[in-house]
């Protein structure tokens, strides 16, 4: 499975407009072709698991995979 080997998907929708109630519309925008600003969810706290998990790397071994749909009903 894909945490036994250190990996998380993400998946971004960038326009959310429609379909996405405020408190879950993040501001996630490309900064780059290499660099992306990705706001995680609340529950992802510095001091949490997944925070610590997100800060950490990639000195801590995890790697994040990032799939970027335009908006929702889109393909990734």
């Amino acid at each position: 499975a894909l945490r036994e080997r250190k990996v998380e998907l993400l998946f971004v929708t960038l326009d959310k407009r429609e379909g996405y109630h405020e408190r879950i519309a993040y501001r996630d925008y490309a900064i780059s072709p290499e660099r992306f600003h990705w706001q995680s969810q609340n529950a992802a706290g510095p001091q949490t698991p997944a925070g610590r998990r997100y800060l950490d790397s990639p000195g801590n071994g995890w790697r994040f995979q990032l799939f970027v749909r335009a908006a929702k009903g889109t393909p990734y």
